[in-house]
């Protein structure tokens, strides 16, 4: 088993790093560690890399692993990358006047709500992010209830950096966006 101690550095902040990384991909030493938001936030895990190499990762302790992280660069580099994360997409109907009010009104109730629940959110233009708690269908069905009428809820893998509060959101153009839902008068403001 490979053992890594930290983190050699950054391809997207070391012009080094990232000039290794495209010499090690074009000698075919080139292996990425896929990791998914628990292992992320470990300061010790086992994790096999793309390769089938069985590394044994001793990460840094605050914000824990990012994208592009170098683990190992000698005759091999071993740099992560992150599982995408499924999250709730909320966009809420334009709204100006009276209905302004009264959008700004439940939309402090939905922060409430999701608050009381400690989900986090994360808010990029237009667009509002909510992590998946258990399951999609009970995620979307909580913030379906404090939601105001024409609010359109959809499906996303995103950077689980996203809602990081110390790093920079990398948005949701990873081409894992799916359809978003519309609401309907009638049926509560939400279908599938």
């Amino acid at each position: 088993m490979l053992r890594t101690h930290g983190v050699i550095g950054n391809t997207g902040e070391d012009e080094q790093l990232a000039a290794a990384r495209e010499a090690h991909a074009a000698a075919g030493t080139l292996e990425r560690l896929v990791v998914d938001e628990a292992q992320r936030r470990r300061s010790r895990f086992r994790a096999e890399t793309d390769a089938g190499t069985e590394v044994g990762v001793v990460a840094p302790g605050v914000g824990g692993l990012r994208p592009g992280d170098v683990l190992v660069e000698d005759d091999r580099m071993v740099v992560v990358a992150l599982e995408g994360r499924e999250a709730v997409t909320v966009d809420l109907p334009a709204a100006d006047g009276h209905a302004g009010t009264a959008l700004a009104a439940a939309m402090l109730e939905a922060g409430h709500a999701l608050g009381n629940r400690h989900w986090e959110l994360a808010v990029r233009e237009d667009t509002a992010y909510v992590p998946v708690a258990d399951d999609y269908e009970r995620t979307r069905s909580v913030l379906a209830d404090v939601l105001p009428e024409g609010t359109s809820l959809g499906r996303a893998t995103v950077d689980p950096t996203l809602f990081d509060d110390s790093t920079p959101a990398h948005g949701h153009g990873d081409g894992h966006d799916d359809a978003h839902d519309h609401a309907h008068a009638g049926d509560g403001g939400f279908s599938e």
